[in-house]
């Protein structure tokens, strides 16, 4: 009877450790197709978040001014009215400007420098929260894939736990042996719980850039299976020369150069007169008096604030080089931030496909010692630890695998600068 009740426990054994070894066969780390997914997200959070929202008023009110720099070169209407005990009088004149020293000019490219910038600031803006968006993204399938692989490596540990048990059952193996496959499973029973708290934050972080709740739901129509990340379309030579030209932030700070090259125009402009011609049409109410009709050429300057006024010129200038420097350093970080998502990007790619031939390998391995166990030739503590290598493995490749994603995102995002920004 005895010699029955072990042979029974090791056909069940084989049995279990079978089946769970074909489960190990299946893609341990599954990839979702996110691109669909990501890019709504990304236009639900470029079209309600508040910085953005921001960045489109402030272009609309530099617009406004830049308008009104505009119309300074055209001819000023004016009224005025007045009127005492004994006449009272209407004015109506216009004013041209003839010469201003290129004050005006100044004025007119300052402001259009501006609105320039306003432009870029706000495409500056929605870059910005795109790479935002993609990074919760990216977290949130990070800790997706964890769950997933814990709630996988709980399976496995399950299969374990009720073949072991059978065998301290039948006296085969030793308590010891199902104890520590008790506490092995507590402890990836931990790291399932904190994968899904950690997911649960990321959830609402994500919520929170695009302005609606996010639900598992969002992130697509299931999981593929895991394939290695494409190689990327382009050079890095060739996304850095793209940025450096498209930039928003690049082609802000180069707007903001030439508004501060306008403003030493300004500054300058303030030591030559101002000319202009003025006519002027005043209707009196007494009949004895006669209307004046009067053209005048009008020459205005200010001698009195040449110090000031040299001030104020040394102080644009100054700003003008700091503009200059400023766009200087940007263009080196940029080049930087680029190299380092390249050197990232070729670093991951690189440990995704070494992570995952390690899973395989270690899928293999574990179902040998599996087999070897069974005959006597490997312990339960080499089992045991064969899958807790397995399943930190592959919660190292899914995290790798996300972090790849994040960015190859990236990467393509600044492939595509500037294009909202033409």
């Amino acid at each position: 009877m005895f010699i029955f009740r072990i042979v029974g426990v090791s056909i069940v054994s084989t049995v279990v450790l079978a089946a769970a070894s074909g489960a190990d066969a299946k893609d341990a780390i599954p990839v979702r197709e996110h691109g669909v997914a990501l890019q709504r997200l990304e236009a639900q959070a470029l079209a309600f978040h508040p910085s953005v929202l921001a960045a489109q008023d402030t272009l609309e009110a530099v617009s406004h001014e830049a308008d009104a720099a505009r119309w300074q070169f055209f001819p000023t209407p004016s009224l005025s009215a007045k009127a005492n005990d004994s006449d009272a009088s209407l004015t109506v004149g216009l004013s041209q400007p003839i010469y201003s020293g290129g004050r005006l000019t100044a004025q007119r490219d300052q402001a259009f420098a501006g609105r320039r910038a306003a432009q870029h600031s706000l495409s500056e803006s929605r870059l910005a929260l795109s790479l935002e968006v993609i990074a919760a993204y990216g977290a949130l399938v990070e800790q997706r894939m964890v769950e997933d692989v814990y709630h996988a490596g709980l399976g496995d540990l399950a299969a374990l736990r009720a073949v072991i048990g059978k065998r301290v059952e039948a006296r085969i193996s030793a308590r010891s042996d199902a104890l520590l496959t008790e506490a092995r499973y507590t402890a990836v029973e931990d790291s399932f719980d904190q994968a899904r708290t950690h997911l649960d934050g990321e959830y609402k972080r994500l919520s929170n850039l695009v302005g609606e709740v996010v639900t598992a739901a969002d992130l697509g129509n299931g999981f593929a299976s895991g394939v290695a990340a494409p190689p990327l379309p382009v050079t890095q030579k060739a996304i850095v020369a793209h940025a450096l030209v498209a930039h928003p932030h690049i082609r802000r700070l180069r707007a903001e150069r030439d508004a501060a090259r306008s403003a030493v125009a300004l500054a300058k402009s303030a030591w030559t007169p101002r000319i202009s011609v003025q006519g002027e049409y005043e209707r009196h109410s007494r009949e004895k008096r006669r209307d004046d009709r009067r053209i005048e050429l009008v020459f205005a300057t200010d001698f009195s604030a040449g110090l000031s006024d040299r001030s104020r010129f040394l102080a644009a200038e100054a700003a003008q080089k700091a503009a200059s420097h400023a766009l200087s350093t940007a263009e080196r970080q940029l080049r930087q931030e680029l190299t380092r998502l390249f050197a990232d990007y070729r670093v991951l790619h690189d440990s995704a496909d070494r992570l995952s031939e390690n899973v395989a390998r270690l899928e293999d391995l574990l179902a040998t010692y599996r087999r070897a166990f069974l005959l006597g030739r490997r312990s339960w503590v080499d089992v045991l630890n064969m899958l807790r290598e397995k399943i930190q493995t592959r919660a190292e490749l899914a995290r790798t695998r996300a972090r790849l994603f994040v960015v190859r995102q990236n990467l393509k995002r600044y492939e595509k600068v500037g294009d909202d920004d033409a």
